[in-house]
């Protein structure tokens, strides 16, 4: 009993460690990158609908409807001036709206003249809490390699910890001066996809010169609370009593919401069409524009298909820029980041779950209880990574699923050839002596063959041959034998087919 024991503890620790090895190595090595992300893709519009997004968050796109309606209403086409742009944020202001990020970048001078710059410039200066995007990288003549001394540092409070993550650019592309001066928010809306081309994920904070720089998601809110004091370290960048957790690259997992239109939407030309009309002293009809930009933090981008900011994300294909950086924002006031769970803690979880199913399935071999242990250690990795997702962590899948797949696969391989070898020594050893009945129930039940056998009230056959010493002395040895092996093997077909055991032969007796 011992040696079976031990047996299976050496099974169970040899398919424990060759599942471990085999997921460490292909987990290691990258392999599960690319299928790990789709995995996170399918979480993510599963879960999607279960997590409201913020009501504060209003995104105004220039869709296709407002190239054509300015094209027709106002005889402009695209490239716009900016005293359009101007016009939105004036509109905004007028709404009260909280706060203003522009996806766009201003970082050269309009081609309609100076007199639009300062257009623009007047109207960020008048919206006060503002938001603009610049590019920290690139080449160029606008490049700069400081910070230039006519542009203020931005005026947030910032605790910094040398020891961090984030990327750090050398070069930026600063917009112009009309933009950048009036007190805003600078932020960096240069993000780079995953490795497949989704956006995952984003650098909420990166850095130039020293300085911190938020994204546009980030810096909006930092726009509408000037006196937040932002802190960072190497795992989450905390304000104002929110976590933004990072990995090892700097970079947050987002929570999306749901496909592209989940957020709150106006088109660029009803805000237009609205300011332009005021402006003009006309009457407006009924309009909603300002109980939706109210108090909220609002998002200018574009998703006309032409305007080439359509990026794929986890939820849908088509997805704007604008709304992943929305979506930052909205992870933020809801405090609900997906957090990385750390690598090692990823590698205990996979090591207790191999462990676990490697030595339960070698102590619980039979074939039902193999089963039943074959799928719930499956269906275990999958349920266990979509909790976590639902709960805020990330926990990877495909490791978890390699590993307890290996060691199962080898568990029941060894089940095979261990029934395999037990089927064909007791054929072998019994098939001169049982009936096939009698070996397929042994076969059916291994277990019945056990020293001490059982009790039972049986039938005894005791036969021999009369006068069988007065024959043997008349044949020649080789005769004799002859005429034995025709006589016992008839006699024993006989037995057999009667569903007999012969238990052993007497030279002509038979028992």
């Amino acid at each position: 009993m011992k040696q079976g024991w031990r047996a299976r503890a050496v099974q169970g620790a040899a398919t424990t460690g060759a599942g471990i090895l085999v997921a460490l190595t292909l987990w290691l090595n990258g392999f599960f990158s690319h299928w790990e992300g789709r995995v996170w893709d399918m979480q993510s519009r599963l879960l999607a609908a279960q997590s409201p997004h913020s009501d504060d968050i209003v995104l105004i796109l220039l869709d296709q409807n407002s190239l054509e309606w300015a094209q027709k209403n106002l005889s402009l086409t695209w490239p716009w001036p900016r005293e359009l742009y101007a016009a939105i944020l004036d509109n905004c202001r007028r709404h009260q709206a909280r706060a203003v990020a522009f996806d766009v970048l201003f970082t050269e001078n309009s081609s309609f003249g100076v007199d639009d710059d300062l257009a623009l410039g007047q109207a960020i200066a008048g919206m006060g809490s503002f938001a603009a995007g610049s590019v920290f990288s690139g080449t160029g003549e606008n490049r700069h390699r400081h910070w230039p001394t006519d542009i203020p540092r931005p005026a947030f409070l910032a605790k910094q910890e040398e020891n961090h993550r984030f990327p750090s650019f050398q070069a930026a592309i600063m917009p112009i001066q009309e933009v950048a001066r009036p007190g805003v928010v600078l932020c960096n809306v240069h993000q780079d996809p995953d490795n497949d081309g989704i956006y995952r994920s984003l650098y909420p904070l990166s850095f130039f010169d020293r300085q911190p720089l938020p994204a546009l998601g980030l810096g909006v809110y930092l726009a509408a609370h000037p006196q937040s004091r932002l802190a960072w370290n190497s795992d989450a960048i905390l304000i104002d009593g929110a976590r933004i957790p990072v990995d090892h690259q700097g970079k947050a997992l987002l929570r999306f919401r749901g496909p592209s239109g989940s957020f709150t939407t106006v088109s660029a030309a009803a805000i237009l069409a609205e300011e332009l009309a005021l402006r003009e002293g006309r009457e407006v009809s009924a309009s909603d524009n300002k109980e939706k930009l109210r108090g909220k933090f609002v998002f200018f981008g574009f998703s006309a298909p032409g305007l080439f900011d359509l990026r794929p994300a986890p939820v849908g294909g088509i997805f704007s820029g604008v709304e992943i950086n929305a979506t930052l924002l909205d992870n933020l006031l809801n405090n609900d980041f997906i957090a990385p769970i750390p690598q090692r803690s990823q590698m205990v979880i996979l090591g207790l779950l191999v462990v676990l199913a490697g030595f339960l399935t070698a102590v619980l071999n039979g074939p039902l209880a193999l089963t039943i242990l074959s799928g719930f250690f499956l269906l275990l990795p999958p349920l266990l990574s979509t909790l976590c997702f639902h709960w805020g962590f990330r926990l990877e899948l495909l490791p978890l699923l390699s590993g307890v797949g290996v060691t199962l696969v080898l568990t029941v391989v060894i089940a095979y050839q261990r029934e395999g070898r037990q089927r064909k020594f007791i054929k072998h050893s019994f098939r001169h002596y049982l009936s096939p009945h009698v070996i397929e129930q042994l076969l059916e039940h291994p277990e019945q063959l056990r020293l001490g056998g059982d009790r039972k009230e049986i039938s005894i056959f005791f036969s021999d041959l009369q006068g069988f010493t007065t024959i043997s002395e008349g044949l020649e040895p080789e005769a004799l034998t002859t005429l034995l092996n025709d006589y016992l093997s008839a006699m024993t077909d006989i037995i057999l087919e009667e569903d007999g055991t012969v238990d052993k032969y007497e030279g002509d007796a038979i028992i």
